[in-house]
């Protein structure tokens, strides 16, 4: 506290007291001066000067008095001791100031530094030293009431953080900005404290930097818990990336035994199905021969278990795709009807045959196209009113469709299947969706069935974004019904075909000539059986490069020509351009077939220089009206065509045939009706072939006898990344598929041809080609009784304009044949394909033919049989 000196405490008083006794003065002159003074009046102008100095200095001395008795009470004492000659005190004089909130302020600020533990500096520029109160002394190592110079201060700081701070402190002092810093202090035990640092520097009036003053913190604990969670976040990243491999490990795993468990599907599928399908193609043919009436009845049990091993077969291998997540579904446009039609068809005889009635009851306004999967639903259905047949003995089955919710995009559909059975407990009827469950032990043992039809059901239905249930009173039977959302399809897009109405019932086509250009032998029969029954003649090619050839032999020579799109050597859009471009035939109509008629397919098609695209498989109609319209009236070829005695590739017998004569002559007409059969579509074959049931025999024969296998070469080429041969497997197999009107293995097949193309994985479409594989050899199987004897009952061969070289056949690759006929080794299909040219040659085209057909048959010994008597031995070792 600051104490004024005596002389200057006193002098207030003595001015006021200097004052006070001018004004007695004054007055006691005025007095004077009014009594001695008769003349002396108050009104005079030295009387009224002299009362008012008078009145100001009372006034001015009642003010001083008033306002020193204010300060005396505001203010502490501030004394002025007066002393005697020895000391003795006087008196005291001072002054008093109320500090109460400056006091609470300290204090605050105190209990405040004392709560952070701070450190409280200034660094002086002028004397270059450091005052420090607070915890400084503390987070420092540093006495009490020291004042160090800077540079001790900077010395006690970890050499590998000094040069920081000490250029952090020079620039607030230099630029005048706020300084923050973080270092590490050596303490005199040599431990590390970690310290932050905050300031700011003060300047003079002239705006010189005086000082340099903060606070300090110790940060250490703050430093060993960042330290701390560093150290656990780098734990948690090793974990968590160990985890993540681990993770990845155990998923590759996971699909590795995924694909090795496909693959032993595939594979067990194709080993049982094998003889299976034979076993039930062989039951058929014998249930047409004229058995006695007990070993006729012995077929017909082997034929059931056949097919109900087909069922289970088929059962299982779904419901693993399932579980494995590879079970896709399609959506394609279906017609409800035809669908139901179908499933009546399929299951009417085997409730009449068990003394059951089945009526199916469609909605009562039409439905129209949908979009879905249709043959998940007919496996839905035919599950459900199968399993209402099995627990059925008297009575029968009712299918009920109705309409839940519809508009103009969509169709919510409930199928219902009720039967007058056994019906189920109601415990029961929780746990019946599961896999491999029944309703007790006693329906197991009394009906059969491994309870997965349901499960499945089940799960297809779900996938199909529905749910399915039942209800169910035991004695009085079950309505086991499901719910599904539709799309509505649109309406099918319009071949861009020019069609002629047929007036006269006469060949159409008389003296008319076509080039047909496909890759495909039963394409080229089907198109060349159809135009010749107009009367027109036809020349065959196998691929775009020969009929380039021959048109380029003979340009004039043909009224029109049918252009496959998709083949080797030289798809039909390259070829059309070189017929347009190099040799100049603009104007001879190129008709595209094609097995797709997208919107980009089509442009690609009418950029190449086609005039029509016709869509397979073939309408023979629309075939027929679009050649008309296209030729017109004008006269027909006249130019005679040589036949093309030259081709590059020897098992090409039928390229650059002339035909003068309809090829149905090489087919009777029994008389028998079109076979009506699971898996064909009669109305789209009649479409196709005609009303023409021998026909369709003999083009169905030649199918299973060139497709059987189409499913196996197509996996053998993209295990070797032959993409472009797998591509033309499935084109084909589509193709002949469609001629037929096996609508199900073309739609599959068209599918993964598409899929093959755009580079989908193998592994990914391993289980699409094992399906399709399962559904062909389930054709197959069930066209036993419509396949003709290929030994008996094969046109002649066609005249060949070819001349086939052929080597001799690998004895050692005959050797490995005989062995895996001798271990009933279906691999013996494989090997007998890579052989078959030369052993045609070998053995000839009848014999090589018969070993064919045995050794697709499953008929190995007879293959054996077929090989010995050919006399087909390896070089001995001598």
């Amino acid at each position: 506290m600051h104490h004024p000196s005596g002389d200057s405490t006193r002098a207030p008083c003595l001015i006021w007291r200097a004052l006070l006794a001018l004004l007695i003065v004054t007055l006691a002159i005025a007095t004077m001066s009014g009594s001695t003074d008769p003349h002396c009046r108050l009104d005079t102008p030295a009387c009224l000067m002299n009362l008012g100095l008078g009145f100001v200095l009372v006034l001015t001395y009642a003010a001083g008095v008033l306002l020193w008795r204010r300060e005396h009470r505001q203010r502490e004492s501030a004394l002025d001791s007066r002393r005697a000659a020895d000391g003795t005190p006087i008196r005291m004089i001072g002054t008093h100031t109320d500090i109460t909130a400056l006091r609470q302020t300290e204090e605050n600020l105190r209990l405040a530094i004392e709560s952070a533990q701070l450190g409280l500096w200034n660094l002086e520029v002028a004397t270059d030293r450091v005052q420090y109160w607070g915890h400084l002394s503390a987070q420092f190592g540093l006495p009490a009431n020291a004042e160090p110079r800077y540079e001790e201060i900077m010395s006690l700081i970890h050499p590998e953080d000094r040069p920081a701070t000490d250029r952090l402190v020079r620039r607030a002092l230099e630029q005048h900005e706020p300084y923050q810093a973080e270092y590490r202090v050596i303490q005199p035990d040599g431990s590390l404290r970690w310290i932050s640092a905050l300031g700011r520097a003060s300047f003079s009036p002239e705006g010189r930097v005086e000082r340099l003053s903060g606070v300090t913190l110790d940060i250490t604990e703050r430093k060993r818990m960042e330290q701390e969670l560093r150290e656990s976040e780098r734990r948690f990243r090793e974990l968590n990336s160990s985890l993540a491999r681990q993770i990845e490990a155990s998923t590759a795993e996971a699909r590795a035994a995924s694909a090795a468990k496909s693959e032993f599907l595939a594979h067990m599928s194709h080993e049982i199905r094998t003889p299976l399908n034979a076993v039930l193609g062989l039951t058929q043919l014998l249930e047409r021969e004229p058995l006695p009436d007990d070993q006729h009845e012995l077929v017909e049990h082997i034929h059931e278990a056949g097919q109900s091993l087909l069922v289970l077969l088929n059962d299982i291998l779904d419901f693993s795709k399932i579980e494995a997540g590879q079970l896709r579904l399609e959506s394609h446009p279906f017609d409800l009807n035809t669908l139901l039609a179908k499933v009546d068809s399929l299951m009417l005889s085997t409730a009449q045959s068990r003394g059951l009635t089945l009526d199916i009851e469609t909605p009562d306004t039409p439905i129209g196209s949908l979009l879905g999967d249709a043959l998940r639903l007919d496996q839905v259905l035919l599950n459900l009113i199968g399993n209402a047949i099995k627990f059925t003995e008297h009575g029968g089955i009712r299918v009920r469709i109705r309409t839940l919710e519809s508009d103009v995009r969509q169709v919510r559909l409930r199928f219902e299947v009720s039967d007058s059975g056994i019906g189920i407990e109601p415990a029961t009827v929780t746990r019946l969706f599961q896999a491999f469950t029944q309703a007790d032990g006693h329906i197991s043992r009394r009906f059969g069935g491994t309870g997965l039809g349901l499960s499945i059901s089940k799960r297809l239905v779900e996938l199909m974004g529905g749910r399915i249930g039942v209800e169910s009173q035991v004695g009085q039977g079950s309505t086991f019904w499901f719910e599904l959302p539709f799309a509505r399809a649109d309406t099918a897009p319009v071949v861009p075909v020019s069609h002629v109405q047929r007036t006269e019932s006469g060949p159409r086509l008389t003296e008319r000539r076509f080039l047909v250009v496909d890759d495909s032998a039963m394409n080229r029969e089907v198109v060349e059986r159809a135009l010749g029954k107009e009367g027109a003649r036809v020349t065959l090619a196998v691929d775009g490069q020969q009929a380039v050839r021959i048109l380029e032999s003979c340009p004039a020579g043909f009224d029109a020509v049918l252009m496959d799109v998709r083949m080797p050597v030289m798809d039909g859009l390259t070829a059309t351009g070189l017929i347009r471009d190099d040799l100049g035939l603009t104007d001879l109509p190129i008709i595209a077939l094609t097995a797709g008629v997208t919107t980009e397919e089509q442009a690609a098609a009418r950029a190449a220089g086609v005039d029509d695209i016709l869509p397979k498989p073939l309408d023979l109609e629309q075939l027929v009206d679009c050649l008309a319209a296209r030729i017109g009236a004008q006269p027909p070829a006249e130019a005679e065509v040589e036949p093309v005695t030259e081709l590059p590739d020897a098992e090409r017998t039928v390229d650059g045939e002339t035909s003068a004569e309809a090829p149905s002559a090489a087919f009777a007409d029994t008389g028998a009706a079109f076979p009506d059969m699971p898996g064909i579509d009669q109305a789209l074959a009649i479409r196709s072939l005609g009303n023409d049931p021998a026909f369709f025999q003999h083009l169905l024969t030649r199918f299973i006898s060139e497709q059987h296998d189409a499913v196996e070469r197509a996996q053998e080429a993209l295990a070797q990344g032959a993409r472009k041969a797998a591509t033309q497997a499935m084109h084909r197999l589509r193709g002949e598929a469609g001629h037929l009107g096996a609508a199900d293995l073309m739609q599959r097949a068209e599918r993964l041809e598409l899929a093959i193309e755009q580079g989908v994985d193998a592994r990914v479409l391993a289980p699409e080609l094992e399906s399709l594989e399962q559904r062909l050899m389930d054709f197959i199987a069930l066209c036993g009784p419509w396949v003709l004897d290929t030994e008996t009952t094969t046109p002649p061969e066609r005249h060949s304009a070819t001349t086939e070289v052929m080597s001799d056949p690998d004895l050692e690759r005959v050797a490995e044949l005989r062995a895996a006929l001798s271990e009933n080794n279906s691999r013996a299909r494989r090997i007998f394909r890579e052989l078959e040219p030369a052993l045609k040659s070998a053995l000839g085209a009848d014999r090589c033919r018969t070993l064919g057909t045995a050794i697709r048959d499953l008929r190995f010994e007879t293959a054996l049989a077929v090989l010995k008597e050919a006399a087909l031995e390896p070089p001995s070792a001598g």
